[in-house]
């Protein structure tokens, strides 16, 4: 989705600001029963994490997809798994587990930024 004004930009970011807060220890309890919930725990505990490690923890031959599928359930809870690139196109994403406010403030991928301002959308649409 596409902002078509500076308007609906500041309207999704007001409705970034009444989600309500919490940490990630309640995020992750309230989410112990998702199959990924591992995800959580593994990205929580080890912030940077890269995603050849997460291999380590997680038997998955696809975590791309399980970040796309908790995302949808994160973001409206007030948080994301963000990836960052390093400066070597060799080297693994590192995955954070962060608040919304702080990754839109963070160099975040274009897709997911508007993935953000689109779940938000949605959430004030209810």
């Amino acid at each position: 989705m596409e902002f078509n004004s500076s308007k609906q930009q500041r309207q999704a970011k007001s409705r970034l600001n009444r989600l309500a807060p919490t940490d990630v220890e309640q995020l992750i309890s309230l989410l112990k029963y998702n199959e990924y919930n591992a995800y959580l725990r593994v990205i929580a505990a080890n912030q940077g994490i890269a995603t050849d490690q997460l291999s380590k923890f997680i038997k998955s031959n696809n975590h791309h997809n399980a970040s796309q599928y908790l995302n949808e359930m994160l973001i409206p809870l007030g948080f994301v798994i963000a990836k960052f690139r390093t400066d070597k196109p060799s080297v693994s994403w590192h995955w954070h587990l962060m608040e919304v406010k702080r990754a839109l403030q963070l160099g975040i991928d274009k897709r997911l930024r508007l993935k953000i301002f689109r779940l938000l959308e949605a959430a004030n649409d209810q």
